[in-house]
């Protein structure tokens, strides 16, 4: 008998054997073989040129893509939910191509904008990130990298994009969007929808993290969530940082933050007309303040929102996801190889085997056999 399916369900492009926190000797010593590696378009000025995002997005397929062809002994790209399996009961690892991001594509485009990705293997999708641009609404809409666009969550387009995936049988993520956006895109979805990397408002209340209504939503429609080693969607520092931040704040002119909301975000509509020099170094000292590469939270944590997760969509509807490469991390979870420290936490919570196999791929498994049935019968 083969291994189970032991799946991290978001880790951001790097996948280089050198990357400190995620690469694929890292998860296979830590049990894993199985990945969603996402490609990102990274936020840009509002109005700015979009080419050098662009042109990174390139950059970051092609590695993925020579990294798969380099090691095609002992990893495959998979492109449907029976080339997992096969790749998992073969003894290589599997990766599934994610994209994160429309902010670069044309100021107006349609669905079949993102034919291109899925075309090039990208099986699950999410239209926003840092930033509000023209299909979703972001929960981080940021002015300084926001565009001005009145719309109910998705424009148009968004909603035509949400029934192009639906068509194509793509994975649909809503972790990037604001509330009113997850539930657009519930609203117009055929197929259930996944939350690739997300946390809870009832635990941290943080507007990247998903309100109880979401979470039951999401799972009534047979959707998936997976909750983020992101410590600080686990729980926060803030006690310990907020004098700190409250004093950059004051530096840069802006009105401190108030709430947990308000420090999780820089909302602040003056940063809209700084220059890209002063909004960029002011992230980077708010980031060195907030000190992400160091969690506090642990796997206990981790477990804990696991557990609130599950109270409120069901053993079936949540899964797991380091968010690695890209601030995620918890204290004893801090790189792929550690990952059976989550197994043993569970275990220690009571959760069963066939709970982890759950929760470690088998749940994505069937939501994404679920979201390819939709496809095939458009």
């Amino acid at each position: 008998m083969s291994d189970p399916l032991r799946l991290d369900g978001h880790v951001d492009f790097p996948i280089d054997d050198d990357n400190a926190h995620f690469s694929i000797a890292l998860a296979r010593s830590g049990g894993i073989n199985a990945s969603v590696v996402t490609i990102q378009a990274q936020p840009t000025r509002r109005g700015g040129d979009k080419t050098p995002v662009l042109a990174e997005l390139e950059r970051q397929y092609a590695n993925v893509t020579d990294y798969v062809e380099r090691n095609a002994d002992t990893v495959r790209l998979v492109y449907s939910p029976a080339e997992l399996v096969e790749a998992k009961d073969e003894g290589k690892f599997a990766i599934i191509l994610g994209y994160q991001n429309v902010a670069p594509f044309d100021t107006a485009p349609g669905p079949e904008a993102l034919d291109l990705w899925v075309d090039r293997g990208v099986r699950q999708f999410a239209f926003a990130f840092i930033g509000t641009n023209w299909w979703a609404e972001s929960a981080r809409a940021y002015p300084f990298v926001s565009e001005h666009i009145d719309y109910e969550g998705l424009s148009a387009q968004g909603i035509a994009a949400v029934k192009r995936l639906n068509e194509r049988g793509v994975i649909v993520d809503v972790s990037q969007l604001s509330t009113r956006a997850v539930d657009a895109t519930l609203d117009h979805s055929s197929a259930p929808v996944l939350a690739s990397h997300t946390g809870f408002r009832s635990i941290v209340d943080v507007p990247r993290n998903l309100t109880d209504d979401n979470v039951r939503r999401i799972a009534a429609g047979g959707g998936l969530l997976n909750v983020v080693a992101f410590a600080s969607y686990l729980g926060t520092r803030l006690p310990q940082r907020r004098d700190e931040v409250i004093e950059l704040w004051r530096e840069y002119g802006l009105t401190p933050p108030q709430t947990a909301a308000d420090f999780s975000t820089v909302n602040n509509p003056e940063t809209e007309f700084w220059d890209d020099d002063k909004f960029w170094t002011f992230l980077h000292r708010w980031h060195v303040i907030l000190d992400l590469d160091h969690p506090v939270q642990s796997v206990q944590d981790l477990v804990t929102s696991i557990d609130r997760g599950v109270e409120l969509a069901g053993i079936d509807h949540i899964g797991i996801a380091s968010d690695f490469n890209h601030g995620g991390g918890v204290s004893d979870w801090i790189n792929a190889s550690q990952a059976n420290n989550v197994s043993q936490g569970l275990l220690d919570r009571g959760y069963s085997s066939d709970d982890l196999n759950k929760l470690w791929g088998g749940n994505y498994l069937k939501l994404w056999q679920a979201v390819t049935a939709v496809g095939t019968n458009n």
